[in-house]
């Protein structure tokens, strides 16, 4: 039996953890603790994509925790997009996305970022999504909108709800 071909779609979780505590999701109110990738992990999955780099289209860098809870995310950006891979995406609640996030966003060849904001007005989302402020995410998400437009046009900014 020949072994199954390597994904063209790569998920990596950046950081476990999550800044929040939404009533949808399990990853802020878990009580195990939750920290973000150490480098030899994520040196490991480079290596991988590395020797299947022929096969993947899209690397992921989320998969439920806040990946700007980690420090070196925009590097971590950066390392992916360096060996080849050709759309790099993640997903932020857009608490964090503060002018050095931003910056460091911008700098690292990201190619589509997903800020998730629940329910049809702020007053739910804030509701929903426990230790958010809407209004903070929005007003976050228009400084990154406006760095876009100046700097780098190329990146895919969207909502999800």
């Amino acid at each position: 039996m020949s072994p199954l071909p390597f994904p063209s779609v790569v998920r990596l979780e950046p950081s476990a953890g999550c800044n929040l505590a939404c009533s949808h999701c399990p990853t802020g109110t878990v009580t195990m603790k939750r920290g973000v990738m150490g480098e030899e992990v994520f040196q490991r999955a480079l290596d991988a994509i590395r020797d299947h780099i022929d096969a993947i289209r899209v690397v992921v860098l989320y998969h439920g925790g806040e990946p700007l809870l980690h420090k070196r995310f925009p590097e971590m950006i950066r390392r992916v997009k360096d060996l080849g891979v050709p759309f790099v995406k993640t997903v932020s609640n857009g608490m964090l996305l503060g002018d050095d996030e931003i910056k460091g966003l911008a700098d690292s060849g990201l190619d589509c970022i997903e800020v998730s904001i629940d329910e049809e007005s702020p007053v739910l989302s804030d509701f929903v999504r426990r230790n958010s402020d809407c209004q903070t995410i929005l007003a976050n998400v228009g400084k990154l909108v406006d760095r876009k437009r100046a700097e780098k046009p190329e990146v895919i900014i969207c909502q999800v709800s």
